[in-house]
């Protein structure tokens, strides 16, 4: 069995290779801008969440300005893989495992 070689998560399912299935999650106004709240992709292994969202905004420009800035994720987007943080992971650098679930939480502060 050879490797996912391709850039693109979705051509994977064309090819003989070693893939995760990973879920990803959109709530509140997120799940709007994706189109979706729910979606199941096929990665290949290593693949991070840096990835992942390589591949989501590469199709959703809409999604990556609501959700990142230059220094990464927003303050008002909690990301969590897992029920986790990934700001107590290693944020966009964490690698995803085969049934990982990935969840985009709008948050919004008041005083």
């Amino acid at each position: 069995m050879m490797s996912c070689i391709s850039s693109d998560p979705y051509e994977f399912s064309s090819l003989r290779c070693r893939c995760m299935k990973v879920r990803v999650r959109f709530l509140g106004f997120l799940a709007r801008l994706y189109g979706s709240g729910e979606t199941t992709v096929d990665v290949p292994e290593n693949y991070t969440l840096r990835d992942l969202l390589r591949m989501i905004v590469k199709r959703k420009t809409r999604f990556k300005n609501a959700v990142l800035n230059d220094e990464g994720f927003k303050e008002t987007v909690l990301t969590l893989i897992n029920q986790k943080d990934v700001g107590v992971l290693n944020g966009l650098d964490t690698e995803l495992k085969d049934g990982d679930e990935v969840v985009f939480v709008p948050v919004s502060h008041g005083g």
